[in-house]
């Protein structure tokens, strides 16, 4: 059921300026994006029961359309001014972002400070949630997104998206800022903090994670997956999704093959 959003949907977020904040991000070289927010409660999106409330674009195409242009920029809040401060994470905007949320990844992070405290050496958000959000810069080459790396940690990358402060929760707070230290290099214990028997499948909800890339390149040691192919019925089916061994002849000449169903797995 779509809801029709309130003419109050169209206002100024009750959190902050975001326009202004969008500007002064997008002067630090930050490719935005205009996302919908949260109004009493619900997503300016106008579905009842939104599931990414306050949390996804506005705009199609966001992955190539995020601009740190300001005319860009004032256009986008001329029509949408209450919009959510997005930031297309990656090589763009040249920031990884490492996302910690709720009671696992407040453990998680505090088990990574305590074993390197130069982690909370950098720039420091805090989202609505009350999750943390922390910067660093891209170093380059592919790195790719990945979800629960860790117990309660996603990392934000190429192709990525996350929510930038003074922008408004559906919790009822805001998004703000802990620490506007100069963003740093990704520290090497965050680098090897992947663990090889994690399958850190991507959520099938998450928009934020919908364009992800796949493919090589630096991943913080996050698993290539397989690409998954359409299935449909028949020999030929079979024949594209599976590898052969040991054939034996069919009808008309056609090779049916026996298939392995435990395709390999190659780790970066």
């Amino acid at each position: 059921m779509v809801r029709k959003p309130s003419e109050d949907s169209y206002k100024k977020s009750p959190c902050g300026e975001g326009e202004l904040a969008a500007l002064r991000y997008a002067s630090e070289g930050f490719q935005i994006v205009p996302c919908h927010s949260v109004e009493q409660g619900n997503c300016t999106c106008g579905k009842s029961e939104c599931r990414k409330a306050g949390k996804h674009p506005r705009i199609r195409k966001w992955p190539t359309l995020a601009t740190s242009e300001p005319a860009k920029i004032k256009a986008w809040w001329r029509k949408w001014p209450n919009s959510n401060v997005g930031v297309a994470t990656g090589a763009g905007s040249k920031i990884v972002v490492f996302d910690f949320d709720g009671m696992d990844g407040e453990q998680t992070l505090k088990s990574l400070v305590d074993g390197d405290p130069s982690i909370l050496s950098t720039r420091i958000h805090r989202t609505g949630g009350g999750g943390t959000h922390l910067f660093f810069r891209h170093p380059g080459g592919t790195v790719k997104n990945a979800v629960r790396r860790l117990s309660g940690m996603d990392i934000r990358a190429d192709n990525g998206l996350i929510i930038l402060p003074p922008s408004s929760h559906v919790s009822g707070r805001c998004y703000s800022v802990e620490s506007e230290q100069p963003i740093t290099a990704i520290p090497d214990s965050l680098r090897n903090c992947h663990k090889e028997d994690d399958d850190h499948k991507e959520s099938k909800d998450d928009d934020e994670m919908k364009s992800m890339k796949q493919g090589g390149g630096w991943g913080l040691g996050v698993r290539k997956r397989p690409r998954k192919k359409k299935r449909s019925h028949g020999i030929s089916a079979i024949k594209s999704d599976w590898r052969w061994k040991n054939h034996f002849q069919g009808s008309k000449g056609f090779d049916i093959r026996k298939c392995s169903t435990s395709p390999d797995v190659s780790w970066q």
